[in-house]
């Protein structure tokens, strides 16, 4: 099975709002009261800009059951549960979309933005 990937909108810590792509099955995970993706955010409903290159996104560290595995997963907010709540669960999928690995949020790391190098 093939991994399919939306069109996401990712808002950065001063409010802007960039176009990124986010895989399927990952967006589709929902939870909490309002219900809402566990990655924050949403599937684009209008047009931003890609995301510049010199942003680096905020992640959620997730760590597989057995083996540690560590994944780092893209929140499209800061306010996203996966990023916000230590413990919480996401499924995700290996390479080929075969089957799914439930991994647990152990840290975060905020967006960093690269500075150009001098030359």
């Amino acid at each position: 099975m093939a991994r399919t990937y939306k069109t996401a909108t990712y808002t950065d810590d001063q409010g802007g709002q960039w176009n990124v792509k986010v895989d399927s099955a990952t967006i589709a995970q929902v939870t909490g009261s309002p219900s809402g993706p566990v990655i924050g955010g949403g599937v684009a409903t209008e047009v931003h800009p890609n995301l510049r290159h010199a942003l680096k996104p905020r992640v959620a560290l997730c760590q597989e059951p057995t083996g540690g595995k560590v994944h780092r997963v893209i929140c499209l907010s800061n306010t996203a549960p996966l990023y916000v709540t230590i413990g919480t669960t996401i499924s995700l999928y290996d390479l080929d979309g075969g089957s799914a690995i439930t991994c647990t949020m152990y840290s975060a790391e905020g967006e960093k933005h690269r500075s150009k190098k001098l030359t």
